[in-house]
Protein backbone atom coordinates (compact mmCIF):
# COMPACT_ATOMS: atom_id res chain seq x y z
CA UNK A 1 0.00 0.00 0.00
CA UNK A 2 1.34 3.54 -0.90
CA UNK A 3 2.29 5.29 2.20
CA UNK A 4 -0.52 8.15 1.68
CA UNK A 5 -2.93 5.45 1.17
CA UNK A 6 -1.90 4.14 4.35
CA UNK A 7 -2.06 7.48 6.05
CA UNK A 8 -5.93 7.54 4.88
CA UNK A 9 -6.79 3.89 5.78
CA UNK A 10 -5.39 4.82 9.27
CA UNK A 11 -7.49 8.04 9.70
CA UNK A 12 -10.67 6.23 7.92
CA UNK A 13 -12.73 6.66 11.10
CA UNK A 14 -11.72 10.02 11.60
CA UNK A 15 -13.45 13.23 10.18
CA UNK A 16 -10.78 13.34 7.77
CA UNK A 17 -10.86 12.97 3.96
CA UNK A 18 -8.00 12.40 1.42
CA UNK A 19 -8.92 13.99 -1.99
CA UNK A 20 -6.39 13.39 -4.70
CA UNK A 21 -7.23 16.84 -7.97
CA UNK A 22 -6.00 14.53 -10.77
CA UNK A 23 -4.66 17.32 -12.88
CA UNK A 24 -2.27 16.37 -15.66
CA UNK A 25 0.29 13.62 -16.14
CA UNK A 26 4.05 15.39 -15.24
CA UNK A 27 5.86 13.02 -17.39
CA UNK A 28 3.47 11.43 -20.15
CA UNK A 29 4.93 8.72 -22.78
CA UNK A 30 8.08 9.18 -20.55
CA UNK A 31 9.78 6.86 -17.96
CA UNK A 32 7.26 4.14 -17.12
CA UNK A 33 4.52 6.18 -18.33
CA UNK A 34 5.34 5.32 -21.90
CA UNK A 35 1.52 4.19 -22.31
CA UNK A 36 0.13 7.26 -21.18
CA UNK A 37 -0.14 10.46 -23.00
CA UNK A 38 -0.79 13.99 -22.27
CA UNK A 39 -4.59 14.90 -21.84
CA UNK A 40 -6.36 16.19 -24.98
CA UNK A 41 -9.60 16.28 -23.46
CA UNK A 42 -11.89 15.65 -20.94
CA UNK A 43 -12.81 12.26 -21.90
CA UNK A 44 -8.65 11.30 -21.81
CA UNK A 45 -8.58 12.82 -18.53
CA UNK A 46 -11.24 11.16 -16.81
CA UNK A 47 -9.98 7.37 -18.00
CA UNK A 48 -6.46 8.09 -17.06
CA UNK A 49 -7.89 9.16 -13.44
CA UNK A 50 -10.21 5.72 -13.45
CA UNK A 51 -7.01 4.07 -14.56
CA UNK A 52 -5.02 5.46 -11.95
CA UNK A 53 -7.76 4.29 -9.20
CA UNK A 54 -7.50 1.15 -10.70
CA UNK A 55 -4.21 0.05 -10.88
CA UNK A 56 -3.18 1.92 -7.45
CA UNK A 57 -6.00 0.36 -5.80
CA UNK A 58 -7.20 3.43 -4.12
CA UNK A 59 -10.11 2.84 -1.53
CA UNK A 60 -9.46 5.52 0.77
CA UNK A 61 -9.00 8.52 -1.20
CA UNK A 62 -11.51 10.35 -3.79
CA UNK A 63 -10.38 11.61 -7.18
CA UNK A 64 -11.72 14.23 -8.37
CA UNK A 65 -10.68 15.56 -11.85
CA UNK A 66 -9.54 18.96 -12.75
CA UNK A 67 -10.40 20.96 -16.09
CA UNK A 68 -8.75 20.53 -18.96
CA UNK A 69 -7.72 23.70 -18.37
CA UNK A 70 -6.02 23.04 -14.94
CA UNK A 71 -8.25 25.57 -13.13
CA UNK A 72 -7.73 23.98 -9.86
CA UNK A 73 -4.24 23.70 -10.44
CA UNK A 74 -3.42 27.24 -11.28
CA UNK A 75 -5.96 28.64 -8.64
CA UNK A 76 -3.73 26.86 -5.77
CA UNK A 77 -0.56 27.03 -7.89
CA UNK A 78 0.28 23.67 -8.11
CA UNK A 79 2.78 21.44 -8.31
CA UNK A 80 2.58 18.16 -9.61
CA UNK A 81 2.64 16.38 -6.03
CA UNK A 82 1.42 18.87 -3.58
CA UNK A 83 -0.66 18.28 -1.12
CA UNK A 84 -3.20 21.07 1.30
CA UNK A 85 -5.16 20.39 4.65
CA UNK A 86 -8.40 22.44 4.10
CA UNK A 87 -10.22 22.71 7.92
CA UNK A 88 -13.65 22.65 8.65
CA UNK A 89 -13.79 26.48 7.90
CA UNK A 90 -12.87 26.01 3.94
CA UNK A 91 -9.14 27.58 4.68
CA UNK A 92 -6.27 26.24 4.36
CA UNK A 93 -4.53 25.34 7.54
CA UNK A 94 -1.24 23.48 5.74
CA UNK A 95 0.62 22.93 2.53
CA UNK A 96 3.43 20.96 1.48
CA UNK A 97 4.86 21.57 -1.68
CA UNK A 98 5.59 17.71 -1.69
CA UNK A 99 3.11 15.46 -0.12
CA UNK A 100 5.00 13.80 2.74
CA UNK A 101 2.84 11.21 3.93
CA UNK A 102 4.93 11.31 7.82
CA UNK A 103 4.44 14.82 7.58
CA UNK A 104 0.57 15.21 6.51
CA UNK A 105 0.03 12.32 9.04
CA UNK A 106 1.57 14.32 12.38
CA UNK A 107 -0.37 17.38 10.82
CA UNK A 108 -4.06 15.87 10.90
CA UNK A 109 -3.00 13.88 13.81
CA UNK A 110 -1.90 17.62 15.32
CA UNK A 111 -5.07 19.24 14.26
CA UNK A 112 -7.24 16.22 15.25
CA UNK A 113 -5.90 16.46 19.30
Amino acid sequence: MAPMESVAAELKSKPVRFLIIYTREAHPGQYNFKHIPQHCNIEDKSKMAAMLQQETGLENRTILIDDINDSVTRTYRGFPNKAYIIGLNGKIVYADRWASADRISKEVHSLLK
